[in-house]
């Protein structure tokens, strides 16, 4: 026997194999296509590809997608979209008016210490310089009370509970969808 060896995912013929003329362990059957001597005469060392109604062609066929292989690439790009929702920072009043306050993993490390260090605070005399932007967009340490730099902190975790629950909400939009332009639908900015 003949075989086209492919590979099923690009469906790139990698290699011609003949039983006759070689004794050798075949691939998986699933990556194999019997073809018959006319078939190995004129496609046998050119590069070809294997089609989805499994036959011969020259030109790379377009990569059919399933629709498994379609949420879990969107179920990729939740997840990234949500980290980078939860670095990108957050707003809060504490101080009396907006401010943003950064929210990258050391912005996030800083802001706990602050907060532990504000929950044994003796007084009203305590402050903590904590980076942030105001609304034109200038960012400074801004001196906080105990008071204030936990509604900072609280800030910063409803700003993390609500994409947390976004990606959630949407991890079970792309689990029950059920055709792939419905998955495609589903994205974080809307």
């Amino acid at each position: 026997m003949r075989y086209a060896y492919f590979d099923p995912l690009t469906r790139k013929v990698m290699g011609w194999i003949d039983t006759e003329a070689f004794d050798c362990v075949l691939p998986d059957k699933s990556m194999l296509l019997a073809i018959g001597d006319h078939d190995w005469e004129l496609n046998s060392g050119n590069e070809r590809w294997v089609s989805p109604t499994m036959t011969l062609t020259s030109s790379e066929p377009a990569l059919v997608v399933t629709l498994d292989q379609v949420k879990a690439d969107k179920l990729a790009q939740i997840s990234a979209d949500c980290a980078e929702e939860i670095v990108g920072g957050f707003a809060c009043d504490a101080l009396g008016a907006q401010y943003t306050y950064p929210s990258k993993p050391t912005d996030q490390s800083n802001l706990m210490a602050s907060v532990l260090s504000s929950l044994t605070a003796s007084g009203d005399e305590w402050q903590t310089p904590v980076w942030c932007y105001d609304v034109m967009g200038v960012g400074d340490y801004r001196s906080h009370s105990a008071v204030q730099v936990q509604a900072v902190g609280n800030a910063s975790l409803s700003a993390r509970n609500d994409a947390l629950a976004k990606k959630a909400d949407l991890e079970a939009r792309v689990s029950s969808a059920t055709k792939a332009n419905q998955v495609s639908e589903i994205n974080w900015a809307a």
